[in-house]
């Protein structure tokens, strides 16, 4: 009886091991800038990254921190064109698109002061930080 148990306790080891093992390490470093931005890169992308100058396709979805939606295009055919350093987006926004590589998913937590903007729509307040999650799409042109 006792070697019954000794077999059946190595093999459910061996099975915990075995998946234990095989599970994606997923990096979940968060990438804060001097000016506050805070990001995750949720998947990496391909490529190029992107800079200043150039357009590009990304999808969104921004939200409050509670996470009740202001935003999204995610579940669309149609991706907003962006002009990185072109105050297109908010600051936070528009520094957060520095880097990005084609297929890349970045999660931004972006505080209320880099989300100024001239006038706001009804449905977000000028005094709450955003958080953004970002998918570069394309990049439409390249800059020397």
């Amino acid at each position: 009886m006792k070697t019954i148990n000794f077999i059946v306790v190595l093999l459910i080891s061996s099975v915990m091991l075995c998946a234990a093992q095989s599970k994606p390490k997923v990096k979940t470093d968060t990438v804060s800038s001097k000016t506050g931005l805070k990001y995750l890169i949720l998947k990496k992308g391909t490529g190029a990254p992107s800079k200043a100058g150039q357009e590009v396709l990304i999808f969104e979805t921004a939200s409050y921190a509670s996470g009740k939606v202001l935003f999204s295009n995610e579940n669309t055919d149609r991706p907003i064109k962006v002009l990185i350093g072109g105050h297109q987006a908010t600051d936070g926004e528009d520094e957060g698109l520095h880097g990005m590589q084609v297929g890349e998913v970045r999660k931004m937590f972006i505080p209320n002061y880099l989300c100024r903007r001239s006038s706001y729509p009804p449905n977000i307040s000028p005094d709450s930080p955003i958080v953004v999650k970002v998918i570069l799409h394309k990049i439409l042109n390249n800059t020397k």
